[in-house]
């Protein structure tokens, strides 16, 4: 006996309801989704999952530079410093 629209299918364990002219299948008063709607959820899911590892890749590789650049600037001072001493230690040898 239909309930609600949908007619109980003892052998598939399913109720079945006519919808936009498909037969679409239930478990209690839930509807299953067909496959286009479960392609649909995934892509989705995919591509939301795809946005985030994208923005964490980006958000570690201007981690990464930021690092490469203050080591750069840390060596070249670290390089000034000992010009400067060479150089002040060369000049009070000289003289």
């Amino acid at each position: 006996m239909p309930q609600h629209g949908v007619i109980p299918s003892v052998v598939l364990g399913l109720g079945l309801a006519l919808e936009d002219d498909r037969i679409r299948f239930h478990v209690g008063d839930a509807m299953l989704p067909e496959a286009e709607e479960l392609i649909a959820r995934l892509d989705h899911l995919i591509r939301d999952v795809l946005e985030r590892c994208v923005a964490a890749a980006e958000a570690r590789a201007e981690k990464e530079a930021k690092a490469r650049r203050a080591a750069d600037r840390a060596r070249r001072a670290a390089e000034g410093r000992a010009a400067k001493a060479e150089a002040e230690s060369g000049g009070a040898q000289g003289g």
